[in-house]
């Protein structure tokens, strides 16, 4: 089996979360979208009341107060947003499902980043949840550096090679032709 066909279900578990992500962000800025129209708050209300949920509890109210905050074009800037880093998620996951090499390094890249972006909130302010996400990123980056060569195919686009000679002993002989 090639080397770089073998089953790998670290590669697996980023590609799954990948495809799952970028399908989350296309949704919510697909919804975000269709309901920017709407008076979000009194619309996030009616969803908890139906859920039969807490509508008074801190979290909740303190969520309301941020939404009312956002202008309508805050929300066409949340939808557009989402849809294209979920675009790019989701192109992403399909990519390196497909083994494509430009697919790890944009998936290093963008990890990079997301650690850039993880250890500045940490400076402001401490957290467990941001603690392990930038330790998964770190993680993906240095699976997907490392086994780059094992798991992708660099020369996807190069001439094919020529198949070794074959068998002298089975192979006919020709006859010689003149010219």
């Amino acid at each position: 089996m090639s080397s770089s066909k073998e089953r790998t279900p670290t590669l697996y578990a980023i590609i799954a979360y990948k495809l799952v992500k970028g399908a989350l962000l296309l949704l919510l800025g697909v919804g975000v979208f269709r309901l920017k129209d709407k008076n979000l708050p009194e619309f996030f209300l009616q969803v908890l009341r139906w859920a039969h949920l807490n509508v008074e509890s801190a979290l909740v109210t303190t969520f309301i107060a941020k939404l009312r905050l956002i202008t309508p074009r805050g929300f066409e800037w949340i939808a557009t947003g989402s849809v294209i880093n979920g675009s790019l998620h989701f192109i992403e996951g399909v990519a390196l499902w497909r083994r494509k090499s430009w697919a790890a390094w944009l998936a290093i890249i963008q990890s990079l980043i997301l650690v850039a972006v993880e250890i500045y909130e940490l400076r402001r302010r401490f957290t467990w949840a941001m603690t392990s996400v930038l330790l998964i990123n770190l993680v993906v980056v240095g699976y997907l550096f490392v086994n780059r060569h094992r798991l992708f195919d660099h020369h996807a686009g190069s001439a094919p090679q020529p198949h070794p000679d074959p068998d002298p002993a089975t192979t006919p002989k020709k006859s010689p032709t003149r010219v």
